[in-house]
């Protein structure tokens, strides 16, 4: 069953998939369904699938789809990046065999986008202020902690670049370190 989302229809993968067999079935054709990894570097997954349809005869048609994904966008990408771009690139390679409801994207990758929108600017916990707190004490720059501090309140600094800026201060302390 579609899923509206801003008045647009979405279908999920599966979904989509099951159609594509369903109609497999009634017009007596085949269908295959191939996946590559493209590539895999630091994190970010680059997928391709391919969907062939064959009557007994001859090819009818090859799709295409690509998609990537990078390990840090989102939450359950932690553990299932690679899953999740394969499942893009189907997604889209169905949509390229005209296997979609409204739009060319699933519902899984607008709710994955809507989800990653409205974490961008998510403030940071007090934990991880107070950890960014310690390694500012550790910089021992005044005026550089009241930049920092004023970035956090702005949401300059929030949950989508905490582990970047980490990061960066560490750098920061190592190099102060090493003079």
């Amino acid at each position: 069953m579609p899923v509206k989302i801003h008045g647009k229809e979405y279908f999920t993968v599966a979904e989509r998939l099951n159609i594509l067999k369903e109609d497999c079935k009634k017009k007596k054709i085949y269908y295959s369904l191939v996946t590559d990894v493209i590539g895999e570097l630091d994190g970010t997954c680059l997928i391709k699938a391919r969907i062939t349809l064959a009557d007994k005869e001859r090819t009818i048609g090859v799709y295409t789809g690509h998609a990537m994904e990078k390990e840090t966008s989102s939450f359950i990408n932690k553990t299932s990046y690679v899953e999740n771009c394969e499942t893009s690139a189907i997604g889209r390679a169905l949509s390229s065999a005209g296997y979609n409801g409204s739009e060319f994207c699933s519902a899984d990758e607008v709710a994955n986008a809507i989800n990653n929108q409205s974490s961008t600017k998510k403030a940071l916990t007090d934990s991880e202020i107070n950890e960014i707190v310690l390694i500012l004490d550790d910089i021992n720059d005044k005026d550089f902690t009241t930049k920092i501090m004023a970035q956090i309140d702005k949401k300059e600094i929030n949950k989508s670049n905490y582990n970047r800026c980490l990061t960066k201060l560490d750098k920061m302390i190592k190099d102060q370190n090493a003079k």
